[in-house]
């Protein structure tokens, strides 16, 4: 291999890493995994993905939701590398990886406020929250509900006691993919909102380790 050659992969190592370490291509990989996972389940679920709701606030963009007999789900996805740290109180957590230390927004809050919007819609209490971490290790604990990706069909299926038919199970995902919101410029409006929401959240609270 050549000078050339070396510095062209070079070049192109360099391009592939500053890619994959986008938060935005970071948050696609989390979410493709979950996807394969919820892909496992049988057919008595039905799952839908990158779902927008309207709320009272702005809007709600849930990364995956299954339907099924037990109850509806909303799945967060994260995908952090590292470790974290966070409780189901606190408002921010921590992630840290190498020498360096972030703060992010509580995901179990967050999934909160998908939830409500799905209240709102759906005039229903049957709706669960799940937090799936595609990467990383905790080093604090876990709440029941927070979980890496390889537990998540398993924790689904704990759920057992049937409180939709088939009929309602319909009502709910036609209600949903009826009110989901498809047009380009108002997700764009969504990312413009959630971003200066993070900004907010980084000048509100100092990190503390």
């Amino acid at each position: 291999m050549n000078v050339t050659q070396i510095i062209i992969c070079s070049i192109f190592l360099i391009l592939i890493k500053t890619i994959l370490s986008s938060p935005k291509i970071k948050g696609t990989i989390g979410e493709w995994i979950v996807k394969r996972r919820l892909k496992k389940l049988s057919t008595e679920y039905h799952v839908l993905h990158d779902i927008m709701l309207p709320n009272d606030e702005n809007t709600s963009q849930i990364d995956h939701i299954v339907v099924s007999p037990y109850g509806v789900f909303s799945i967060e996805t994260k995908n952090y590398q590292g470790w974290i740290y966070g409780s189901e109180s606190q408002y921010q957590w921590r992630q840290v990886f190498g020498k360096n230390k972030f703060k992010f927004y509580n995901p179990i809050i967050q999934n909160k406020r998908h939830i409500k919007s799905l209240n709102d819609i759906l005039k229903e209490n049957a709706i669960h929250s799940i937090i799936v971490f595609t990467n990383g290790t905790f080093k604090t604990e876990m709440p029941q509900y927070v979980m890496y990706s390889k537990s998540l069909i398993k924790y689904i299926h704990q759920f057992r006691d049937i409180v939709f038919d088939d009929i309602r199970m319909a009502e709910i995902m036609n209600k949903i993919q009826s009110i989901n919101i498809t047009e380009p410029k108002q997700r764009k409006e969504h990312i413009k909102y959630a971003k200066s929401m993070k900004a907010q959240t980084v000048k509100k609270e100092k990190l503390r380790f």
